[in-house]
């Protein structure tokens, strides 16, 4: 049974090492490794989620519980969403949708006016979410390559 979270929540850019954040990540890749071999993951590390141009953003809920994160790199002409995840007991509280709305957020602030990702094939959920937001699927960018499990996705901002 997943732990109940409470709202209100709060969404604000943190460390990915901030507490219980390494948790989030840890969940998230125990899903990714589910559906995807190895060389089909691309996912960032924690260490990877430290750089400089990461931003990165937590959801909290009214305990100060990490329920949700979500980061973007960011690049010369354009930012990379990454690392979406939402613990199963927070989710059914628009978490995703405003993790993603504050990268954007930020990307705009910063100059940017697209947005990427990739995503598994597996991941029917956050397919769904990416395309209500109005991402459209193109082929692979940055140094991403074809792969049959992958969707490559963008979004002018």
């Amino acid at each position: 049974m997943s732990e109940t979270f409470l709202p209100p929540f709060s969404i604000a850019r943190e460390p990915a090492t901030a507490p219980g954040v390494p948790d989030l990540i840890a969940d998230l890749q125990a899903e990714l490794d589910r559906h995807y071999p190895p060389e089909h993951n691309f996912g960032l590390s924690l260490e990877a989620l430290a750089a400089p141009h990461i931003r990165f953003f937590v959801a909290r809920d009214a305990a100060g519980r990490a329920a949700g994160c979500c980061g973007s790199k960011i690049f010369d002409d354009y930012c990379e969403l990454s690392r979406l995840w939402v613990a199963h007991g927070a989710r059914g509280h628009g978490l995703a949708r405003r993790l993603v709305a504050a990268n954007e957020a930020n990307a705009r602030a910063e100059g940017r006016v697209v947005m990427r990702l990739e995503t598994g094939d597996a991941q029917a959920e956050a397919l769904g979410l990416y395309r209500a937001l109005g991402y459209r699927e193109r082929g692979p960018f940055a140094d991403y390559w074809e792969v049959p499990t992958s969707i490559f996705m963008e979004k002018n901002l």
